[in-house]
């Protein structure tokens, strides 16, 4: 899938992003603080607000012009850096001055992210502006695990923010929608489990273990009950070709009923 090319170079861009939130971004256990998002509005990739002595910025990558941008506390743009014919560590350089100048100390910036991603054929050589086609089958299935994972909140009557992790990529929520199950939902990377990428649903009990002897058939997509990790995956492959509306309607056949499985108290068993 060509969606799968955009998906790396994004991952690769992503990195400057999440190394302004790893800085200057107040820390949080479970390393969200590194988190962007896909504004499906704004056509961006967007990090968090760092709070400055002149005001609140925001680092982001313009995904038409594939400039990265800093946008105030009023959405607007005052700066924009572009990436296109340079490598990652110049766009990572360019980025200290418009730092320094909010008074920002930059020193560890430059310093290594604390997780490593794939070292992609094309990490180390100049940015290319992306097959517009492509990328716009990109930001579509972004938007689509969007707004799925807002549906999943709702579903579960559960708040979360909807964020892209820049380790592994994914768009994706965890809520805890009672006191005996965390749900995580999201839109993965291709990997060496699915070799496609896919929307997963993975449960994680407060307590002791699932049975997956029991749990249900799926319509679409399978189980993936493995040492490491276990749950329901849909290959994004499958709803290549279809409208949005034939897309939302299997995505919600896929999810109907593991969710509905995972969100049982009777599941849980002895370790």
């Amino acid at each position: 899938m060509k969606y799968t090319a955009i998906d790396q170079q994004l991952h690769v861009l992503s990195q400057p992003i999440a190394k302004v939130n790893r800085t200057f971004v107040p820390k949080q256990e479970d390393d969200s603080h590194t988190n962007l998002q896909f504004d499906a509005m704004g056509k961006r990739l967007s990090g968090r607000w760092v709070e400055t002595p002149d005001g609140k910025i925001m680092c982001s990558l313009n995904l038409q012009t594939f400039d990265m941008e800093w946008l105030n506390d009023a959405q607007e743009v005052f700066h924009k850096t572009p990436t296109v014919g340079k490598i990652i560590v110049e766009v990572e350089q360019e980025m200290i001055p418009i730092l320094q100048a909010f008074k920002l100390e930059t020193k560890d910036f430059d310093r290594a992210l604390h997780f490593k991603i794939p070292e992609y054929s094309f990490s180390k050589e100049r940015i290319v502006k992306p097959d517009h086609d492509a990328l716009q089958q990109w930001i579509q299935y972004r938007k689509l695990a969007n707004d799925w994972c807002n549906a999943v909140l709702l579903y579960c009557k559960s708040s979360s923010e909807i964020r892209i992790w820049p380790h592994h990529f994914d768009t994706g929520v965890y809520t805890r929608p009672n006191e005996n199950i965390g749900i995580g939902f999201g839109l993965a990377m291709e990997d060496q489990m699915v070799k496609c990428p896919y929307f997963y649903l993975a449960g994680y009990p407060t307590r002791n273990e699932l049975n997956y002897d029991l749990k249900p058939e799926l319509p679409f997509g399978q189980w993936e009950i493995g040492t490491f990790w276990k749950g329901a995956v849909l290959p994004l492959s499958i709803l290549e070709g279809l409208i949005r509306e034939e897309q939302d309607k299997l995505v919600e056949s896929f999810l109907r009923p593991a969710i509905d499985w995972y969100l049982k108290p009777e599941l849980v068993v002895e370790a």
